[in-house]
Formats: structure tokens, C-alpha cells, sequence
């Protein structure tokens, strides 16, 4: 494996296997951040390979100075955040307008009948514990314990600083607990 700065080097000159030690080293988590976020396993997928690709056509201008763990996790919660954002508005389109929904296929159905049914399982009491913290929680959660970023890392992909990042995480965790206390 080369280090990082043979790594950037490798990719500024259109080395192709430095980007695939790139990709093979941090598709994973890239891929695993965007579906944290998503909850799509095809979406996330494509917003990891958005990532790559946009690496791949930019690679040389990139300019990397905290690491390309942190910069390419950045990188892929910034898609997804912009995907989830043009997803909350073309859902708030769909709900004014019921024959958009109707359309789209949206509403009631088998899937839904079908979730009612695994809320007794640990598992997925969890999931919608998760999804229903405050953002920042949940954003936090997700990088730490689900990612495995560190503090500092976490801190760096969200833009506050480590103690927001504890302070989220304990608040977070708090609730789960408290959530999943009947489930012991």
C-alpha cells in the first residue's frame, strides 16, 4: 500500500493503480457512510461511485491536506446530504400534489404492512430509535459507532468540534438506552 502522499501523487499523474488502491481502501467506508445516511443500498452505491469518479476526473487539481480517509468520507456524506435534500423536496412536491403521488406509486402498501410487522424485533426498534433522533444525533451516531470513524474524524466531517461530537454521541446513546430499556 502506498502512503498518502505517493498516493496523491500516483493519482495526479493518472496512475491507475494508485486510484485503485484508493478505491479498494476506501470504497467500504464510503459506501457504508452514504448508506447510513441514504438507507438505499443502490443509491449509496451510486453516491460512492459519484465520489470516485469525481476523484478520478479531478485528480490533477485534488487537493488533500487532512487525509483521504477524512476527505473522501467528506466527500460522501456531502452527496448524500445533497441527495437527501433534493429528496425532501421532490417528496414535499409529491405530498401537494396527489396525483404526482398517485403516479409515483407513493402511499400505502405491501412494504409498509410488511415493517409493521418486524417492529417487535430488537433490530428494528433500533433502526427507527435511530431514525428518530435529532439530526446532529443521529449524524454523530452514525460516523462513530456505526463507521467507526474516531472523535476527530467525526468532528471533521461535521464541522464541530470534539466535544459536540461527545456531548451528541451521549445524548444519543441516552436515548437509545432509555428506547430499548424493555427490550433487556
Amino acid at each position: 500500500m502506498l502512503d498518502e502522499a505517493a498516493l496523491t501523487r500516483g493519482l495526479r499523474s493518472g496512475d491507475m493503480r494508485a486510484f485503485e488502491v484508493l478505491y479498494a481502501t476506501h470504497y467500504e467506508s464510503v459506501w457504508g457512510l452514504c448508506l447510513a445516511f441514504v438507507r438505499d443500498r443502490t443509491v449509496a452505491d451510486d453516491l460512492a461511485q459519484d465520489v470516485f469518479a469525481w476523484i478520478w476526473q479531478h485528480r490533477a487539481t485534488i487537493n488533500v491536506s487532512s487525509g483521504w480517509r477524512a476527505y473522501l468520507l467528506r466527500a460522501g456524506r456531502n452527496r448524500a446530504f445533497n441527495y437527501l435534500r433534493h429528496s425532501r423536496v421532490v417528496q414535499s412536491r409529491a405530498k401537494s400534489w396527489p396525483d404526482m403521488r398517485q403516479a409515483a406509486g407513493v402511499g400505502a402498501g405491501p412494504a409498509d404492512t410488511a415493517e409493521r410487522a418486524l417492529v417487535g424485533d430488537v433490530s428494528e426498534a433500533l433502526r427507527r430509535v435511530i431514525e428518530a433522533l435529532p439530526e446532529r444525533q443521529r449524524q454523530v451516531y452514525t460516523l462513530r459507532v456505526q463507521q467507526s470513524c474516531t472523535t476527530a474524524e467525526t468532528a471533521s466531517l461535521m464541522g464541530i468540534t470534539t466535544k459536540g461530537v461527545e456531548n451528541a454521541l451521549g445524548r444519543a446513546v441516552k436515548t437509545l438506552r432509555e428506547a430499548l430499556k424493555r427490550y433487556r
